[in-house]
């Protein structure tokens, strides 16, 4: 595979698409999917641990009570049973990779939840990448070990945040929630192909070197990788608008 400045190089200066390679392709990957089921991991967390039928209870209240995770389920009632026995099944079995939690979450993003991302209006979809982007630019500021986690591997517990952090979180849900409302039901827009998010990177600003870094994500040190994460989220406010949206569907979508 080639190295990624001499892949920026040939499609800056020759006018060719930089293909991103299949690590930076699963950093956007694991970091999206987390945050659309975090709900359960996270903030449910403190449930998830508990033995009683009752707590199991609290901790689909709590889902449901999330923005995004909790319409998806009131739109789809049959997915309340199987959250809970997912719940029921991860306490039965604690640390299984990945968690019968984090399953849930990734199905129900991949049946509902990234058609209607994929028909989102252009405006709905950059502002939730932009809620994406400032809880990680918070973080960078706060506390930058879970800005890099965010960026390699999802926010695997929510309690980690402050309460400043969580509330961005909330945000950023209920911005991938609008998203999702403006475009339920209605056909596909315009999005980047795979070959071509390379290229749209490289368009909003970031350098041979930036996205060599993203190549290389689970080495970087903790300012490096966070930095890489913080520019990568805003990248499709960067572009023109119409652009920028293209980039910010395939950001949130790239779980297909």
């Amino acid at each position: 595979m080639a190295k990624c400045p001499r892949v920026a190089d040939r499609a800056l200066y020759r006018n060719k698409p930089i293909p991103p390679s299949r690590k930076i392709v699963r950093i956007i990957l694991i970091a999206l999917v987390a945050a659309g089921v975090v709900a359960v991991v996270g903030f449910g967390a403190r449930y998830l641990r508990a033995p009683s039928s009752a707590e199991v209870e609290r901790g689909v209240e709590t889902a449901k009570e999330m923005p995004l995770v909790g319409l998806v389920i009131a739109e789809n009632p049959a997915l309340e049973e199987k959250l809970r026995t997912a719940i029921a099944e991860e306490l039965k079995h604690p640390g299984q990779v990945p968690s019968p939690a984090a399953r849930f979450g990734i199905e129900t993003r991949q049946r509902y939840i990234i058609p209607a991302l994929l028909a989102a209006d252009d405006d709905s979809v950059l502002k939730a990448a932009g809620g994406m982007a400032a809880l990680a630019k918070y973080l960078q500021a706060r506390d930058p070990e879970l800005c890099r986690e965010l960026g390699l591997a999802g926010l695997r517990n929510a309690n980690k945040l402050d309460d400043d952090g969580k509330i961005l979180l909330r945000q950023a849900l209920a911005l991938q929630e609008q998203a999702y409302r403006s475009g339920k039901g209605g056909p596909p827009k315009t999005t980047l192909k795979t070959e071509e998010v390379g290229r749209a990177l490289a368009e909003a600003g970031s350098t041979a070197k930036d996205l060599e870094q993203l190549d290389a994500f689970a080495t970087l040190s903790t300012a490096d990788a966070c930095a890489a994460t913080v520019k990568l989220y805003a990248a499709p406010r960067a572009l023109p608008p119409e652009r920028g949206a293209s980039l910010a569907r395939w950001l949130l979508t790239v779980a297909q």
